[in-house]
């Protein structure tokens, strides 16, 4: 559900946030039919920057042919790629995956929400967010002492 995954109502914050997405963690992504699935974050790393060319697999943009569904090894890269952030997802247990960009994240990756505090989109700014996570942190266990036990009802 929407209260399942942390959402920004901008494309920058929603980058920024993605992008705390650590190796081996658990997000969501968007699938190319639409919907939302848990995926795990296999690798991160530096790829070519590509542009979808439909009728010839891929190109990077400076002219270079590349396979987009190949996740490029550090060796496999040269000086003259055009490189840009992204991360390889795991999507299913079948080991099928995705590679997304980091200039794709704000619409196709999504942290999972964490514990109980309210996903940021319901916030104004930044302030509010903050108070919003103290308000919806979890009570301290009570302090047991000679005064408190006195009164505790067991």
């Amino acid at each position: 559900t929407p209260r399942d995954m942390v959402v920004f109502r901008s494309n920058k914050e929603s980058i920024q946030s993605a992008a705390m997405i650590g190796k081996f963690q658990q997000c969501f992504i968007r699938r190319s039919n639409g919907l939302w699935t848990v995926a795990i974050v296999a690798d991160r790393g530096m790829q070519p920057v590509h542009q979808r060319n439909h009728s010839s697999g891929g190109t990077s943009t400076n002219g270079r042919k590349y396979d987009p569904f190949h996740w490029y090894a550090p060796d496999e890269l040269d000086d003259s790629m055009n490189l840009e952030p992204s991360m390889l997802f795991v999507i299913n247990t079948s080991g099928h995956t995705k590679i997304i960009q980091k200039r794709h994240w704000g619409k196709y990756v999504r942290r999972l929400n964490d514990g109980g505090i309210r996903a940021p989109h319901v916030c104004k700014n930044r302030s509010n967010i903050i108070k919003e996570v103290s308000e919806f942190r979890r009570p301290d266990p009570p302090v047991l002492n000679e005064d408190t036990l006195g009164t505790a009802n067991f």
